[in-house]
């Protein structure tokens, strides 16, 4: 509406300025009158210029409303848009809790595009989509967010506090059997696992049982050189692989993983000393406490006399 006012305006304005031009012929084309007729004709034309003048200014006040009328449409424009935005950061905020009113509590953020929830009257546990939806019923007893460790998976707990793994789908890839899992103790891609009989073996990504769970303690807290640390039946510790197999016999009674290629063991003797990856004594048992691990080639011990030294992966002291 402001923009047609704002033609038709300018179109008056144009005409009254040709009229002002029109109206100036007469005395330019004056020759030969007298005094007082050419001073009648100019007064004439003054006053016909004043009132011209007085439309002009008359327009142009018009002219600047209506700029102010734009200006202000323009101001109330952007302050639409700016409510738009609220809007929809609003509805985007209304959709991530949409657990308000449904009796759900959130419990993690979202991975694989779900989240975990806990029913507020049951305490059971499932998993909503981006938009609130309910796609994995609250059934679980006991569950971790997805991704954590094994992508696409998520371990659940049954209503015998067993431990298993669903897909995204809420489908049980690998069925609840085990009373504990590591959580984040990885070892070579693998995820340690505890049975009914309280022994401990490994799953792959996929959730597969690849080593049988046989071992009394696995320990992965150093595992990072291909050979992790495992006590028997019998409470001796040696070293399995990815694989499986033990590649050095359980006969310590304490055993470190692997680090700059040598492990920490302790002996019959309850002394400590390092070996190699093939199990070969590199640094004889016969010290009263070791470092656990080596660190840039050096370890600290404790001898028979009590006092401390460095030594390197020689086992020579260094200063």
């Amino acid at each position: 509406m402001f923009k047609i006012n704002f033609i038709f305006i300018m179109k008056v304005r144009n005409i009254i300025i040709a009229v002002i031009a029109l109206s100036l012929v007469p005395i330019i084309n004056v020759k030969a009158q007298s005094k007082k007729e050419l001073q009648l004709i100019i007064e004439g034309q003054n006053t016909t210029i004043g009132s011209l003048n007085s439309s002009i200014n008359s327009l142009n006040q018009q002219f600047g409303i209506l700029s102010a009328q734009q200006e202000q449409q323009k101001e109330q424009i952007k302050e639409l848009k700016k409510q738009v935005e609220e809007l929809k950061a609003l509805i985007a905020a209304s959709n991530e809790s949409k657990l308000l009113n449904t009796g759900w509590t959130k419990r993690s953020d979202y991975y694989s595009g779900l989240a975990l929830v806990q029913d507020d009257n049951t305490n059971k546990y499932g998993f909503i989509d981006k938009t609130g939806k309910l796609v994995i019923p609250c059934e679980w007893n006991g569950a971790w967010h997805f991704n954590r460790g094994i992508e696409g998976l998520s371990w659940v707990q049954n209503d015998k506090g067993l431990w298993g793994f669903i897909d995204t789908a809420g489908k049980v890839v690998t069925p609840c059997t085990f009373t504990d899992i590591g959580k984040y103790e990885f070892f070579e891609g693998l995820l340690a696992v505890k049975d009914t009989n309280k022994k401990w073996g490994f799953v792959d990504m996929t959730g597969k049982l690849v080593v049988p769970c046989t071992w009394k303690t696995i320990d992965v807290t150093y595992n990072d050189e291909g050979l992790v640390p495992i006590k028997d039946s019998n409470d001796k510790w040696g070293y399995l692989d990815k694989a499986g197999k033990v590649i050095i016999p359980c006969t310590w009674v304490e055993a470190k993983g692997f680090r700059e290629g040598l492990a920490r063991v302790l002996d019959s003797n309850r002394k400590y000393g390092y070996i190699n990856k093939q199990g070969k004594i590199v640094i004889p048992c016969k010290y009263n406490a070791a470092s656990e691990m080596f660190k840039n080639g050096i370890s600290s011990v404790c001898g028979t006399d009590g006092r401390y030294n460095n030594i390197d992966k020689a086992g020579r002291i260094v200063k």
